[in-house]
């Protein structure tokens, strides 16, 4: 795959980036850049505001199921075949992990969003609250009103 693609791809199904593969596999980003590097996985690097970043192949992540899973000792220990048989088996529990976790961090900031909201409500709550019981004038009252609404209307 080639550099300096677009980003239009991020955050795509079929590709993920270190830190997606890593929270994915269950392992540090330090371990799925260097899996990256001595090519046990299919990646690209696209250019990014934040500078060059690998997107990795979902579909490599599952294939070298066995580098995810098991050290070098305990391949050597199983076949092949056995191998394969087992990676055929995990492949699509770990598709659906994959999933779920996306699925976790879009929930995630769902509900940072949502704290964020009612933060803001709680705030223009206060300030009616101080509104109501200032001792200005009535006429001063609806224009602090109009105010902490313009507030939490552009927070």
């Amino acid at each position: 795959m080639g550099e300096g693609q677009d980003t239009d791809n991020i955050g795509r199904d079929d590709r993920l980036t270190i830190a997606e593969a890593a929270a994915l596999l269950g392992v540090h980003k330090n371990t799925v850049r260097n899996r990256t590097k001595n090519g046990s996985y299919r990646a690209e690097i696209v250019k990014t505001e934040r500078g060059p970043t690998y997107l990795i192949e979902r579909e490599s992540l599952l294939t070298n199921l066995s580098a995810n899973t098991l050290s070098r000792a305990s391949q050597e220990l199983v076949g092949h075949q056995a191998m394969e048989f087992v990676q055929e088996l995990l492949r699509p529990f770990v598709s659906e992990l994959g999933e779920i976790r996306e699925e976790l961090g879009a929930e995630r900031v769902r509900r940072q969003m949502a704290e964020e909201r009612t933060a803001a409500l709680e705030a223009e709550l206060e300030a009616f609250r101080e509104a109501r019981e200032s001792p200005q004038t009535v006429e001063e009252e609806p224009d602090k009103a109009r105010a902490a609404s313009r507030r939490c209307a552009r927070g």
